[in-house]
């Protein structure tokens, strides 16, 4: 005999203590002081700006140096106010989206927030609904489920009782962030939050780490501009040395001011300013079209998709619904 009682609401509360709000955690957590960092971290353009900046100063030319400062702040500032903003709009997406969901205890049907859910609540489910948790389903009428968001596969699954909340198999449990396409079920809660399939993918994923192309080719540009200017540098200085001589001291530092001065004057302090603008229009393109883009590099990364390839052409064509033709007054519009 299952037991469709549900918990008591002391034994809820007790659990929701020892487990936790049903929720994705955030695993890398991104305060202002990272973002900001990652504006500066592996930017080759930036320690190279810096360097320029201090060898500036070190020659005595103060206006260049500010410049360059003015410069550097300008860019960080830019990729930092975008990218602060767009986290920003994220969590308040997130803190928008308060799904609900009908669970039983006491007895007794009531609604909850969905992240209130814990394991061992009996809830119930039906057509259209995101499922909120892993559960074992007890009771089930005519139950299929579109589990693309986990297997990539658009087809509906069928999926049955279990005889025995001990002894069950996938058929008998339904997960996180699945939908119900069909029919109605009563199930039992056995994981939430990050300990479900769909949050250990979303652990994966948020761990996983990513690649700029924009930011590597950018560097790789930076580096390329660096040794040209540093070599035509040095030789112009040998070649003042050997026509001046013989060497001094004060020869020697002339020669040394005027090198540091010509590497400094060989990189444009304006491409990186132009790059940030470019992408920052790009940015706010993409937002007036409601999509919000959380780090400025990503625009180039979805410029330069010129082929997707997926054998999941099901979840592609068929994964959502579209209006064909709207009947209104009588008349049929396509």
């Amino acid at each position: 005999m299952k037991n469709l009682n549900g918990l008591t609401e002391k034994e809820a509360e007790k659990r929701l203590k020892d487990y936790g709000f049903n929720e994705l955690k955030e695993i890398l957590h991104i305060s202002p002081l990272k973002i900001l960092l990652r504006q500066v971290k592996n930017n080759f353009v930036v320690y190279l700006l810096f360097a320029a900046m201090l060898i500036s100063l070190f020659v005595g030319k103060s206006v260049t140096a500010y410049t360059i400062l003015a410069v550097i702040i300008l860019v960080v500032s830019a990729g930092f106010f975008q990218e602060y903003r767009a986290e920003k709009a994220i969590a308040a997406l997130k803190k928008m989206i308060m799904p609900i969901s009908i669970v039983i205890r006491d007895d007794k049907e009531i609604e909850i927030t969905s992240r209130e859910i814990v394991p061992g609540d009996i809830i119930v489910l039906r057509t259209g609904e995101k499922i909120p948790a892993d559960c074992l389903i007890l009771e089930a009428k005519e139950l299929r489920v579109n589990e693309a968001v986990l297997t990539g596969e658009s087809q509906e699954i069928k999926k049955f009782e279990s005889k025995s909340e001990k002894d069950y198999k996938k058929e008998n449990q339904i997960f996180m962030g699945t939908l119900i396409v069909n029919g109605r079920c009563i199930a039992k809660v056995l994981h939430t939050g990050m300990n479900t399939e769909f949050g250990k993918i979303a652990g994966m994923i948020s761990t996983a780490e990513k690649e700029l192309p924009l930011q590597k080719k950018v560097n790789s540009i930076a580096k390329y501009m660096v040794s040209i200017g540093l070599t035509v540098s040095i030789l112009t200085g040998l070649v003042m040395l050997i026509r001046n001589a013989p060497l001094s001291y004060e020869l020697f530092i002339e020669v040394l001011i005027v090198v540091i001065a010509l590497s400094v004057s060989a990189f444009p302090e304006g491409f990186p300013v132009v790059l940030m603008s470019t992408l920052a229009s790009g940015a706010y393109r993409m937002a007036k079209k409601n999509a919000i883009i959380n780090r400025m590099s990503i625009m180039e990364t979805l410029g330069e998709t010129t082929v997707i390839c997926s054998d999941k052409t099901g979840t592609i064509t068929t994964g959502e619904m579209t209006a064909k033709k709207i009947f209104c007054d009588n008349k049929l519009f396509e």
